[in-house]
């Protein structure tokens, strides 16, 4: 984390992981495929603070290396996914307040997804993810008998491509990528 400015904070993270799966299950009298992945994430992000506004973002770079001993394996996967956020306070007394975001997830299939058995599909796209947020929060310490008062409202629109999901079927289920899902709601 770094602070060029008293109301600047800059912060930059980098993740990575090994996952692997060796089945020793022989469902269908057939060997199981054995993947293996390395996912490496790198993070930088950004938040300003002023005395009634804080304004911030992040960006998320997404790597993964995938290698699998059956037919097909799954391409390599590069991604960056934003993020951006604020809130403002909207009196003096900072106690009402009005905030918003925006981010992209980037969700990919997991290996039970892509290759368990006869339910495992190779060929699944990611999941993209595009949240939109508003919202209003209202905190008040001046009830009597009450310590601490909040309330708050938001409302949310969610858009989803590559909708991974199971499609349950006899005699057996399968995954596939279903389109596009959207969420509208409110708390």
């Amino acid at each position: 984390q770094y602070r060029p400015f008293e109301n600047l904070t800059l912060a930059t993270a980098v993740d990575g992981w090994y996952n692997n799966l060796f089945s020793t299950s022989n469902l269908n009298l057939r060997e199981d495929a054995q993947p293996e992945r390395l996912t490496i994430l790198a993070n930088f992000s950004a938040k300003y603070v002023s005395e009634h506004f804080t304004f911030g973002g992040n960006i998320m770079y997404t790597r993964t290396h995938e290698t699998s001993d059956s037919a097909t394996t799954v391409p390599d996967r590069n991604k960056i996914s934003p993020t951006v956020y604020s809130s403002w306070q909207l009196n003096d007394a900072g106690n009402l307040t009005l905030r918003a975001f925006y981010k992209e997830i980037y969700r990919l299939p997991t290996f039970t997804e892509l290759y368990f058995h006869d339910l495992g599909y190779k060929y699944l796209l990611p999941e993209e993810t595009h949240q939109f947020n508003l919202g209003l929060t209202y905190l008040s310490d001046k009830i009597p008998f009450i310590n601490s008062f909040m309330c708050t409202a938001d409302a949310f629109y969610n858009r989803v491509t590559n909708k991974i999901t199971i499609i349950y079927g006899m005699p057996y289920s399968s995954v596939r990528n279903t389109g596009q899902v959207e969420i509208k709601g409110c708390d």
